[in-house]
């Protein structure tokens, strides 16, 4: 009697086998082995909400994503980087949520590549479930208005090769020839009209303020017509690297408060001058001075140049929007500080963050609106090793006001800085 109860149940299991591996087997043949495979390594960030848009995010690129940002349209920056640590590889798709309690539904949506590449895909439509393909054609160009979406390209017929775009060309005053005598002098001239212009953070606004970057960026615009990222560390990564003895008028030296992360920016005059703007000292504000004068970051950590060059893929983290890097050491003991000049509304601010408290450890940051409750405005949690610094993303000064940059140790959540800005329209 046994035998026969173990010969059933072996019997019942072997069915049971069969019918699932139907199933399984009908599936991959629906979506493709390809499709099925990628929808397991999606799996690590699908999300089944009911009632919230998703966009399925395919990589066809042909290299490897190490961030995607989403962002409703109307926003001037760029959302939070949404793969953390995961990489979407080359072929494989990846589910995103967009903003769970956000009616608007066009999104823009930005990809960047183990090379610091960009892509970008405007006015998506997640109103429903949503794919996005992206491919070399979404690759983001440098030209005289960045951030603003391009007509699409034709695709290419079946079975025909697919062209990469080519970068758009420099003006016809920089492309032609080998002289750019002129062109230098005109850039150099451009910054020298601005001279006495205040300092502000993140401003380009011509003729009477300007950040550093904002002044070297309008000279190049002025002078040349050539639109040049509009951070010292963007400055740094896409200019042409070029040696300090090949400086000559119009290029720029890149300078360091800490020796690694660019701080500020100045523009090269001849030997001994340069035009800049500046943060501290007396005057501030945009001066000619000497190289040699320490009022300023003076560890000189590389010399650009973006005369006479290939215009390159454009690396910004925000869409166009002026991001202002600050250091900040944070210590064991609560520190409260105001920073003296103000913030242009609608730019932002991003801190590079040195732990000085002893102990590697986690550190919440808060930045909000003076007057409100700090858990309203933007965080971010950034895990930083002792002696270590790390970068926070891009807090918006969204308008006029008081601002405040509070960082806690989440052990203990103890208040170690406390940071005011004066934002000005």
């Amino acid at each position: 009697m046994k035998k026969v109860v173990k010969i059933a149940l072996i019997s019942c299991a072997a069915i049971v086998g069969i019918i699932i591996a139907i199933i399984v087997i009908g599936a991959i043949l629906d979506d493709g082995p390809n499709e099925a495979t990628n929808e397991m390594a999606a799996d690590r960030g699908s999300s089944s909400s009911s009632g919230q848009e998703q966009i399925r995010i395919a990589n066809n690129t042909g290299y490897d994503i190490y961030e995607i940002n989403i962002s409703p349209s109307s926003a001037d920056y760029w959302g939070e980087d949404l793969l953390g640590n995961d990489i979407l590889r080359t072929g494989e798709f990846i589910y995103r949520l967009t903003t769970p309690t956000s009616k608007v539904s066009k999104y823009d949506i930005r990809l960047e590549d183990n090379e610091g590449d960009e892509y970008v895909k405007w006015h998506v439509d997640v109103s429903g479930d949503t794919r996005v393909v992206f491919t070399l054609y979404d690759i983001v160009v440098d030209d005289d208005d960045d951030y603003h979406p391009s007509p699409a390209p034709q695709q290419p017929s079946q079975g025909a090769s697919t062209p990469v775009q080519q970068p758009a060309q420099q003006p016809a005053a920089v492309a032609q020839g080998g002289d750019y005598s002129a062109v230098r002098t005109a850039i150099v001239n451009a910054a020298q009209k601005y001279i006495g212009a205040r300092y502000v953070y993140g401003a380009q606004t011509p003729p009477s303020k300007f950040d550093c970057s904002g002044l070297v960026s309008q000279a190049y615009k002025d002078g040349a017509n050539i639109t040049i990222p509009r951070s010292s560390s963007d400055i740094l990564a896409k200019g042409t690297r070029i040696n300090r003895s090949a400086l000559a008028p119009g290029d720029i030296i890149v300078y360091s408060e800490n020796g690694k992360t660019a701080t500020h920016v100045a523009l090269y005059v001849n030997s001994t001058d340069i035009i800049h703007s500046v943060s501290i000292g007396n005057p501030t504000g945009v001066i000619r001075g000497k190289q040699t004068d320490g009022t300023w970051p003076k560890k000189e950590i590389g010399y650009v140049t973006f005369v006479g060059t290939a215009p390159t893929v454009s690396r910004s983290t925000s869409k166009g929007l002026a991001v202002t890097d600050l250091l900040v050491d944070i210590t064991s003991t609560l520190e409260r500080n105001t920073e003296e000049l103000p913030v242009l509304a609608g730019s932002a601010l991003s801190f590079v963050i040195t732990n000085n408290t002893g102990k590697e450890d986690n550190f919440d940051l808060y930045f909000y609106k003076a007057g409100t409750s700090k858990t309203n405005g933007e965080t971010e949690l950034l895990l930083i090793g002792n002696k270590e610094t790390e970068d926070s993303k891009a807090f918006l000064c969204e308008e006029a006001g008081q601002y405040r940059l509070d960082i806690t140790r989440r052990a203990d959540n103890k208040t170690l800085l406390e940071y005011t800005f004066n934002v000005e329209a």
